[in-house]
């Protein structure tokens, strides 16, 4: 873990274990692939998972061009993060991941 990861988990309190993205992509993966699911499926979904990462990261370096607080430029990203979950609609896996972005268990 980086030292700046550890000063930010100090500094705020935040216990919540970090998972790489390959980990976030491995539990995604066993939580809606199907065990029988064709390998072309789980080739497919793994693209548009990674999709998903780079545009999540566009994002976060999208608000460098923004003229705000590190706090603003925080809330900026997790207003459009909580935008994209909500474009998802009601599926069971969207409603748990925006009920993680909101901090609820």
């Amino acid at each position: 873990m980086s030292r700046c990861a550890v000063t930010y988990r100090l500094l705020s309190g935040d216990q919540t274990p970090r998972r790489t993205i390959r980990e976030s992509w491995e539990q995604f993966a066993a939580m809606v692939i199907p065990a029988d699911a064709p390998a072309v499926q789980r080739t497919e979904m793994r693209k548009a998972f990674w999709a998903g990462a780079a545009s999540s990261l566009l994002l976060v370096e999208s608000v460098g061009w923004l003229d705000c607080s590190v706090e603003e430029g925080a809330q900026y990203i997790h207003d459009r993060l909580e935008e994209a979950l909500k474009e998802l609609g009601g599926s069971a896996f969207a409603q748990r991941m925006i009920q993680h972005v909101q901090g609820k268990p």
